[in-house]
This record gives C-alpha cells, sequence and structure tokens, in this order.
C-alpha cells in the first residue's frame, strides 16, 4: 500500500469512528446487554454470561477503534516522513 492509500484509508477510519451511525450502534448494543442484565428473571450463570459479553464487547470496541486510530496515526507519520524526505532533498541539491 502506498502513501496516498494508506492516508485515505486513515482519513476514511477517522470519517467511520465519528459517525452517527457508528457511535449509536455501539450504544445500542450496550444498552441492550444492560437491559437484559437488568431482568430480575436472570439466572445468576445466564447474569454471568451476559456481563462477560459486556465487557467482551468493550474490549472487542476498544480494540478496534485502536486499530482503525492506530492506521490515522501511521498515516499522519507517513506524510510527515515524506515531507521531511522532501525537504531533505531540497537542502542537499542546493
Amino acid at each position: 500500500m502506498n502513501l496516498e492509500e494508506t492516508v485515505k484509508r486513515g482519513h476514511r477510519a477517522k470519517q467511520v469512528l465519528e459517525t452517527d451511525v457508528y457511535i449509536d450502534a455501539w450504544q445500542a448494543y450496550e444498552a441492550r446487554l444492560l437491559e437484559e442484565l437488568a431482568n430480575v428473571d436472570r439466572t445468576e450463570e445466564q447474569a454471568k454470561q451476559l456481563r462477560a459479553l459486556l465487557i467482551a464487547s468493550r474490549k472487542a470496541k476498544g480494540h478496534l477503534e485502536r486499530i482503525m486510530r492506530d492506521g490515522t496515526h501511521a498515516a499522519h507519520e507517513l506524510q510527515l516522513i515524506e515531507r521531511q524526505s522532501k525537504f531533505r532533498s531540497l537542502f542537499r541539491a542546493a
């Protein structure tokens, strides 16, 4: 993947993370798990499984967002490296 593609992917990842759809989807998923957990008819085993799902979903969300943000940061770092390289080339040529 070249620099331009990496930068584009980083920008798209940032856009996805900031969309209302993405934010609302995670909030709705978590709210559903919490609603299920609050159901008094749950057995202790069912409640334990729901808590595990809630913890796992929060970890998965964090991991996914970290991967996407790392891609965004990598794209910015690549841009900086490319600019520095061009700047150094100008001084060498002079």
